[in-house]
C-alpha cells in the first residue's frame, strides 16, 4: 500500500492571528467543509502575513494545495517536494499517483517521521476524512520509479 504524502515545512516562531474570510466571517470553523474555510485571497493573506500562527499558515498551504489555482498549486508542490527532500533524505518515492504525486511506503513514512505504523495510518486516514479525498494507492495504481 502507497500513500500520496505532502509535507508543509514552516518556521513554529510566529505569532497567533485569526483570520475571517467571506465564507467565514466569525472565524469559527465548526461544521464547515474544509474546501469552504478558506478562499484564495484569505490565504494567500496568511502566507504573506509576518507573524502568523505555524499551524494556521500550514492549514492554509494545505487548502491551497488542495483547491488553489493550478500555478499557486504547482508551486507549492514543487516546494513540498524539496521540503520533503530536505527534512527526510533517506525517505525514496515508491512510485507516482496518476496525477503526478510522488507516493511513499507508510512503512517508510512512520520511521521518517519516527512513529508506529499504526499512528501514521491514522493521520492519514483522519487526512482521508478531512480532505474528502483518497490517499491510499494500490501499489499496482503507480507509475514505478526506474
Amino acid at each position: 500500500m502507497a500513500v500520496k504524502f505532502i509535507v508543509s515545512s514552516y518556521d513554529d516562531t510566529y505569532s497567533t492571528t485569526k483570520f475571517h474570510t467571506k465564507a467565514n466571517p466569525e472565524g469559527d470553523k465548526k461544521g464547515m467543509e474544509l474546501k469552504d474555510e478558506w478562499d484564495v485571497e484569505s490565504a494567500m493573506k496568511v502566507l504573506e502575513h509576518p507573524t502568523v500562527d505555524s499551524q494556521l499558515w500550514a492549514e492554509a498551504v494545505e487548502w491551497l494545495i488542495l483547491y488553489g489555482p493550478e500555478e499557486i498549486r504547482e508551486i507549492l508542490l514543487n516546494a513540498s517536494g524539496t521540503a520533503t527532500h530536505e527534512c527526510f533524505p533517506d525517505l525514496k518515492a515508491k512510485g507516482y499517483a496518476p496525477d503526478g504525486q510522488p507516493c511513499y511506503n507508510v512503512d517508510d513514512l512512520a520511521k521518517n517521521l519516527s512513529i508506529s505504523e499504526d499512528e501514521a495510518k491514522t493521520m492519514i486516514q483522519e487526512k482521508e476524512k478531512r480532505h474528502n479525498l483518497h490517499h491510499f494507492i494500490d501499489e499496482e495504481d503507480t507509475l514505478k520509479v526506474q
